[in-house]
């Protein structure tokens, strides 16, 4: 045998070898996604029955999905974030104090591109995304958008994707920090920088959180999270929700009748753990 055709035989071994390693490493991990997908499903569970517990246990409304005919449907299967008029929102905790309502619930986003919901759940594709919604329909606030810049958001591709759905992208060039952390955009580009005063985007440059995105939408105003979120995670969800508008209240009065009253008894009443942190 010559010297080629053993390094012939040599290549052909470590491609054995190499394709032999990689089917072990795919049958790993399809293995580590269906346990993944198994302590999924109990913790979902798991989250189910905590949230009926805290609404009896409170005097919350629990249902097991939103209508879609619902206006809160509407509002969020619509919004500028992640809105999907076909979602299935589930797991829903509501309540109203004072003429202030409030929503969380939360859906699975599912790509098109893989062919079941259980093959997304074996791919790892899936995401889920909880939403916290607070209403009142005097509630006067511009439509919106507010993400944390990421390697994701924010940048060229990010203000093509806006401008191809009619949303204006906002940046303060007398505000280079605002603009360099917050990503900003919405329907009504000019009403929106108005709102967002030096005062409000301070409040979000000093204190904003990795994961949250905030939008508005109608008299809506809604936090979303990229996570599923337990009962004691949604109340301090909630709380960053009300935190939020303590803060546009504090800066333009006129949004709501008497909101800071409203807030501060939901504070109280709505809360009994007394959640109520920094956003």
């Amino acid at each position: 045998m010559n010297p080629s055709s053993y390094i012939f035989l040599g290549l052909l071994i470590v491609v054995i070898i190499g394709i032999m390693i990689f089917i072990v490493q795919v049958i790993k991990i399809f293995s580590e996604k269906r346990i993944e997908v198994e302590g999924l499903d109990n913790k979902i569970e798991k989250i189910k029955e905590n949230t009926i517990n805290y609404c009896k246990n409170n005097n919350l409304e629990y249902n097991e999905e939103l209508k879609k005919s619902s206006k809160v449907h509407s509002a969020i299967s619509h919004s500028g974030f992640m809105g999907d008029p076909s979602a299935k929102y589930v797991d829903v905790m509501s309540g109203k104090k004072d003429g202030l309502n409030f929503y969380i619930l939360y859906t699975k986003i599912e790509y098109p591109s893989a062919p079941s919901a259980k093959k997304i759940d074996m791919a790892g594709e899936s995401k889920y995304i909880t939403r916290c919604v607070l209403y009142r329909e005097d509630l006067q606030i511009p439509d919106f958008v507010l993400q944390k810049k990421s390697f994701t958001t924010g940048g060229f591709f990010c203000d093509l994707t806006c401008k191809m759905l009619n949303f204006d992208v906002v940046k303060f060039k007398e505000d280079s920090l605002f603009d360099k952390k917050i990503y900003l955009y919405g329907t009504n580009g000019e009403s929106i920088r108005q709102f967002f005063n030096k005062e409000v985007r301070n409040a979000f440059v000093n204190n904003m959180s990795d994961g949250y995105s905030f939008e508005s939408k109608d008299s809506y105003f809604i936090v979303n999270k990229m996570r599923l979120l337990d009962v004691n995670d949604r109340l301090k969800m909630l709380s960053n929700a009300i935190n939020i508008l303590v803060i546009f209240h504090n800066h333009h009065p006129p949004i709501g009748y008497k909101l800071n009253f409203y807030l501060r008894k939901m504070k109280e009443n709505i809360l009994p753990l007394r959640f109520f942190i920094r956003l």
